[in-house]
């Protein structure tokens, strides 16, 4: 009997814990599936919902996500009562961080940054210290960050879900043959960190001016590209891969889009300063969605799986009319810029003149390289690309 109990009360912890990452997950989705069913509509905005999302909540959410660096972000102990001490610690504080991102949602929903049906329009005010001037960019932009922070968790969680057996091995193995575990564990350890990192440059955010946090888009979809581009490079590390061809030409695809943004962020030397605000936070807007683009973009190719048919016959064009389009915006900028603005003409010329020449170049290559590509995906799936026979009538 004594065994048994002994062995009940090392389940319950492990029951609470897997409860717990339950409910955590749920809770995650469904901040996410409100996020993405958004209004965006010119909303009232109420901040004092704001003022206790930065001033309270982040810095807690922070808090806990460190206890959790000592409990269940780390390699377990392999003594069996440390280990339980883990488990039990890392339940309870899941739960309170849980607690944490229902308190983010209930807060956005009293700023009206998520869809409340219920509430009552309240109008927005300045606090003391004139803290928000939350246009409709602004707003957009807090929106994001928090949607990609939400992610970030989400993914630190399900990261540690896939190592959660260890916590039940009988026999603890870590250590051993090339170091075991002890990297993955330390490197999970490091994201929980970052992700810490991450929620205080979120509360800095708010301090930001309206061109700060202009710059900080175009640093988040220069980031989102980045992260693009370590999935191919990822899969491409696998031996064996049936059809690693077409995967490896979207490569420079992907450096291109780099190349576009990270010119931007180089410095005040190009046509974007030159924007009126309202043309730069337009040119961002559409700009934001490139790189949702190109991750789908790199996600439907196929590499390992011979495919019957493909949904999309013009990989890559959806990507290439958005960078039209961002173009656009900036060139019909530039050509009212230098309509009524004689005195800054020669000198905006040269500037625009220079960006013209850099930006054809530039384009001429990211549309090369989507048609190698391809080239490349249609002679590998030939078959896939041909029209289906039509029905009988």
């Amino acid at each position: 009997m004594a065994s048994r109990a002994g062995r009940q009360s090392r389940i319950a912890p492990k029951t609470a814990l897997l409860g717990a990452t339950r409910a955590f997950r749920k809770e995650i989705a469904e901040f996410i599936n409100e996020f993405e069913e958004l209004r965006t509509g010119e909303e009232p905005v109420h901040l004092e919902g704001l003022e206790e999302l930065r001033g309270e909540l982040l810095p807690l959410l922070k808090h806990y996500l460190g206890e959790l660096g000592n409990q269940i972000f780390i390699r377990p102990s392999e003594s069996a009562e440390q280990k339980e001490f883990q488990i039990r610690d890392g339940a309870h504080s899941m739960k309170i961080i849980h607690s944490y991102i229902k308190g983010i949602a209930h807060s956005l929903r009293s700023a009206r940054l998520l869809p409340n049906q219920n509430a009552h329009d309240v109008l927005p005010h300045s606090n003391a210290n004139g803290l928000f001037s939350l246009t409709g960019f602004r707003r957009s932009s807090l929106q994001l960050k928090l949607v990609a922070l939400i992610i970030r968790i989400q993914n630190l969680f399900d990261k540690q879900q896939t190592m959660r057996p260890k916590f039940g091995s009988s026999v603890p193995s870590y250590g051993k043959g090339k170091g075991g575990n002890i990297q993955k564990w330390a490197a999970l350890a490091e994201e929980n960190r970052q992700v810490q990192r991450d929620i205080d440059s979120l509360v800095q955010w708010f301090d930001l001016s309206e061109s700060g946090v202009l710059r900080n888009r175009i640093e988040m979809i220069t980031q989102h590209i980045d992260g693009t581009l370590l999935h191919p490079i990822k899969i491409l590390k696998r031996k064996n891969l049936a059809y690693p061809q077409a995967l490896e030409d979207t490569i420079p695809i992907i450096e291109f889009c780099q190349v576009f943004f990270h010119h931007i962020n180089e410095g005040s030397h190009h046509p974007f300063f030159l924007m009126s605000p309202a043309q730069q936070f337009a040119f961002i807007e559409k700009a934001t969605a490139i790189p949702d683009t190109l991750r789908k973009f790199i996600l439907d190719i196929e590499y390992d799986d011979h495919p019957s048919t493909l949904e999309n016959s013009e990989p890559g064009q959806s990507l290439i009319d958005e960078f039209v389009e961002i173009s656009q915006i900036l060139t019909d900028s530039c050509d009212v810029l230098l309509q009524s603005d004689p005195s800054q003409s020669d000198h905006h010329l040269a500037l625009i003149q220079d960006y013209r020449i850099w930006h054809d170049r530039w384009f001429a290559e990211l549309v090369s390289s989507v048609e190698k590509f391809y080239s490349t995906y249609k002679g590998l799936f030939p078959e896939a690309f041909r029209s289906p026979p039509a029905s009988p009538s």
